[in-house]
């Protein structure tokens, strides 16, 4: 019986730990898009394209560009409340 609550603990901290890892590449590109649709409105995921995201313990920033325009978005530690302000460019 020792055994097996062994083994079935070690199952069970071996999915915790699982569920901690970091987020993939994709899986934040995925949760930036959702965020800078939440902060614009109506926006299809297809027409975002994301760039120079940097995430710390307190926010994530992160640009980006939606029909041509860019934006400067962020957000809190877990990608909630985002926001997003026109970048300024200078016309070409």
């Amino acid at each position: 019986m020792k055994i097996a609550r062994f083994v079935v603990g070690a199952v069970l901290a071996s999915a915790a730990l699982a569920a901690c890892s970091e987020p993939t590449v994709a899986d934040l590109e995925t949760k930036l898009k959702t965020a800078t649709m939440e902060a614009l409105g109506n926006t299809d995921a297809a027409d975002i394209v994301i760039s120079k995201h940097d995430a710390n313990s307190v926010r994530v920033t992160w640009e980006a560009k939606v029909d041509g325009k860019a934006f400067s978005c962020d957000a809190d530690n877990l990608v909630r409340l985002p926001s997003c302000a026109p970048v300024n460019q200078p016309e070409a």
